[in-house]
């Protein structure tokens, strides 16, 4: 089993048999698993090869330095985790992984600022030692995400066409967004437990996801209806989407944000780019019109973007606080597909 392979070329053309057929094919794959592989996109190559080298470099830096950017720096979620940080499986090790969140620079004077990330980068003052290659991680991160935004706001115009709404029902959503790179890197782990999650299983919060992988496997996606893990290989140059939370609050379940996880390799180090669109934080997710059930009714609350993601940031961190370090040596088994769902469920989606 596999996901599908979709060629988003059509959009930059005028051709509107191919665009439909576009259309057509996203729609299918978010009533599906809510994941799709993206090629025929207009990120250059080059700047995909940029962010991930310098990525590299970032977490080479010394514990000390990287920890001069640490997020809790600030309250609204920007820069460095350490390993461990966060967990979304309850009885599982707290995720391996470290990363670093950035996006678009808000001062201190902006009427967003302190919202969940939102608020100045901050970035490490030496990559390799030197004050210019720090200057250049910054252009790649920064060049990087005005590449991806732009490529996310042409995939929400589509799934917006595949709802049934114009293709304008996001511009609002994107004024202003939440839009963060976040740098991951999975240190190296010869042995690696049964209980051990580079990313325990999980839903994003927000709109869409777009993930940049390197050429190291461990993205896995549920099937729910038999429990099966799905590996999705790095294709390279492509982009992994995925639904989150709000698109399936804002559809009404009929579109779904899927469980999915990472596993670490043993033996490899891996490093990916995800790039969540999640929108104008004071910006209200609520039911479309079109995905309403029979009586008008919808299955969620309005909520509002900042008031969901703080939420979600909460729960997985403060469930990492309280995950004991040597959970891999306590348990035996990892939870079976079920718990994992019934987890979720009660954790997830709810406002």
């Amino acid at each position: 089993m596999s996901i599908p392979s979709i060629d988003f070329s059509p959009i930059y053309s005028e051709d509107k048999e191919a665009i439909k057929d576009l259309v057509n094919q996203v729609r299918n794959a978010c009533l599906d698993k809510g994941f799709f592989q993206l090629v025929g996109h207009h990120v250059e190559p080059d700047l995909q090869e940029n962010i991930l080298n310098y990525s590299s470099k970032f977490f080479k830096l010394s514990p000390e330095d990287k920890l001069k950017v640490s997020k809790s720096n600030n309250s609204y979620n920007r820069g460095y985790e350490t390993v461990g940080s966060q967990s979304f499986e309850k009885n599982q090790t707290p995720d391996i992984k470290e990363g670093i969140y950035f996006g678009g620079e808000i001062p201190l004077d902006h009427p967003l600022f302190g919202k969940i990330n939102c608020g100045p980068n901050q970035w490490p003052e030496l990559i390799e030692g030197s004050k210019e290659e720090a200057a250049n991680f910054q252009k790649a991160v920064m060049d990087y995400r005005e590449q991806v935004l732009k490529l996310g706001t042409l995939v929400l115009k589509v799934i917006a066409l595949g709802l049934g709404c114009d293709e304008t029902f996001f511009d609002d959503f994107l004024v202003d967004p939440i839009a963060i790179v976040r740098l991951l890197h999975y240190p190296k782990k010869d042995f690696v437990s049964e209980s051990d999650r580079g990313i325990g299983a999980h839903t994003d919060f927000g709109a869409i996801t777009l993930l940049l992988q390197s050429d190291v496997s461990g993205l896995q996606v549920m099937e729910e209806e038999t429990g099966e893990w799905i590996d999705i290989p790095p294709n390279k140059g492509a982009y992994v989407v995925n639904l989150g939370d709000m698109m399936q609050m804002w559809s009404n379940d009929k579109y779904h944000s899927n469980i999915h996880r990472v596993m670490n390799i043993p033996g490899k180090e891996r490093f990916s780019i995800p790039f969540f669109v999640n929108g104008n934080p004071n910006f209200e997710i609520k039911c479309l019109p079109s995905c309403e059930d029979e009586d008008g009714s919808a299955k969620y609350p309005v909520v509002t973007v900042n008031d969901y993601i703080q939420r979600k940031y909460d729960q997985s961190y403060n469930l990492a606080i309280a995950t004991p370090p040597n959970a891999s040596d306590i348990i035996a088994t990892p939870p079976n597909a079920s718990d994992i769902i019934a987890t979720l469920e009660n954790v997830s989606i709810t406002a």
